[in-house]
């Protein structure tokens, strides 16, 4: 299965079970499948039984040619260009709303300060200011500026999360967008890995029938250089003096051609 998608299991030299794409990059077999390490050697049992990183390294390179490599760079070079846009948009929807937030909070600051010295403007000072302690004016005042203050920040409050709201809105879609491109390159990356490891299967029992075939073809080929050979000897030396002179004629006449 991971052959299929152009990964291969190795071996880690400090991880137990690793994986290798096409281009020998090695990923931590637990965080690609999502299984702990535990559950891995249950399943797949010591990880001294596969072969090392390097010699995964030389299989691939065995495998995988340079016309599997163009492919493989193209279809990764569109998806880079497919993706580039939304890289784009995804840069300027961050600096809108974090002007937006610095924005919402230098005004919000503004309008506490406001508040706080409204607040201050209503005590007075001096004999005045004591007859309010004394008349209890002084603290209905606190009690106006503390309610004042409280609605305020609750108005803040909710201009605060009518702004989160829309921003988390503005990521969803646009994360929704990424997850939709990512989607069709993900089925166009394991449609090209299948093809590639079918291209693979066709080479190796093309491979293996030119093996079987080969020997029979040798055996063939020696069993007629035989026969020939025994047929010479089995002519009168008449007959094999008249055959040289036919080899020298036809020297002679390849000689003047």
């Amino acid at each position: 299965a991971l052959e299929e998608r152009n990964m291969f299991l190795a071996q880690g030299d400090r991880r137990g079970f690793v994986v290798m794409d096409h281009s020998s990059k090695v990923y931590s077999l637990s965080r690609f499948g999502g299984i702990n390490s535990k559950d891995l050697k249950t399943r797949l049992g010591s990880p001294d039984q596969l072969p090392t990183v390097a010699a995964t390294q030389d299989k691939i390179r065995s495998m995988v040619n340079s016309d599997v490599l163009s492919r493989i760079k193209l279809l990764k070079k569109r998806h880079l260009m497919e993706i580039q846009p939304l890289q784009e948009k995804k840069a300027e929807l961050v600096r809108v709303q974090r002007a937006e937030r610095r924005e919402l909070s230098d005004q919000q600051d503004i309008e506490q300060n406001i508040v706080a010295e409204n607040g201050k403007g209503r005590f007075r000072r001096g004999v005045m200011g004591f007859f309010d302690k004394v008349t209890g004016k002084e603290r209905r005042l606190r009690l106006i500026n503390q309610k004042e203050t409280a609605q305020l920040k609750q108005k803040q409050k909710e201009v605060q999360e009518a702004m989160i709201f829309r921003q988390n809105r503005d990521r969803t879609e646009l994360q929704n967008e990424f997850k939709q491109v990512r989607g069709k390159q993900q089925q166009e990356r394991i449609l090209l890995a299948k093809r590639i490891h079918e291209f693979r299967q066709v080479q190796s029992r093309e491979q293996a029938l030119k093996q079987s075939i080969r020997p029979a073809f040798d055996r063939g080929k020696q069993e007629k250089n035989h026969d020939t050979k025994q047929r010479g000897d089995m002519n009168t030396p008449q007959e094999q003096e008249k055959n040289q002179k036919k080899k020298r004629g036809r020297t002679r006449n390849r000689l003047f051609e």
